[in-house]
């Protein structure tokens, strides 16, 4: 006679893998929900655009950058950075960018300088392969960063998955640094 666990015996199990996308997604919806003034809220109609490369295509994966660019580093309102940074001691360049603008927060909130650009390194790779990748840089630039992320994880899911990694751990730094607040 086979005897079954009774119901309720076993805790079901669920995956806990993290998942950086799906990270950042959480990160942005409720930065959407509550947005401090210095973010523009991305919406989710972008979020569900967001996905992660599926095929050996440059094409896709351009499109996983320039959507994952969207999501983050366009949210940022540089006009209200520069603010911060100013309230913070900085003395911000009118041409700073936002991720620019966000290190110098960061640096002037009490982070390291080191620490502060390594924090925002993700967000300047993102921003750049997206300039790269779907701007008006030339073909051989384009194929250099396919090479590169090649190169670097052998995939452009994995390329793709350890700069989304990156940019929710730059947007965790942010968010802790520029809105301390509870969530």
């Amino acid at each position: 006679m086979c005897m079954l666990p009774a119901l309720g015996s076993r805790a079901p199990s669920f995956a806990t893998d993290y998942d950086p996308l799906s990270s950042i997604k959480a990160k942005t919806e409720r930065l959407d929900a509550q947005p401090p003034d210095w973010w523009t809220p991305r919406g989710d109609p972008l979020r569900q655009v967001a996905h992660y490369p599926v095929t050996s295509s440059q094409s896709e994966w351009a499109e996983a950058i320039l959507a994952l660019d969207q999501l983050v580093v366009e949210g940022f309102r540089a006009t209200k950075l520069r603010g911060i940074a100013r309230s913070l001691g900085a003395v911000p360049d009118k041409a700073w960018g936002s991720i620019k603008l966000l290190t110098e927060c960061l640096e002037h909130a009490g982070a390291i300088d080191d620490r502060a650009r390594v924090a925002m390194q993700p967000l300047r790779d993102l921003h750049h392969l997206r300039t790269v990748t779907k701007g008006h840089a030339a073909k051989g630039e384009k194929s250099n960063a396919a090479s590169d992320a090649l190169r670097e994880q052998g995939t452009f899911r994995a390329h793709f998955e350890s700069l989304a990694a990156g940019c929710d751990n730059a947007l965790q730094t942010i968010i802790e640094t520029l809105d301390p607040s509870p969530s």
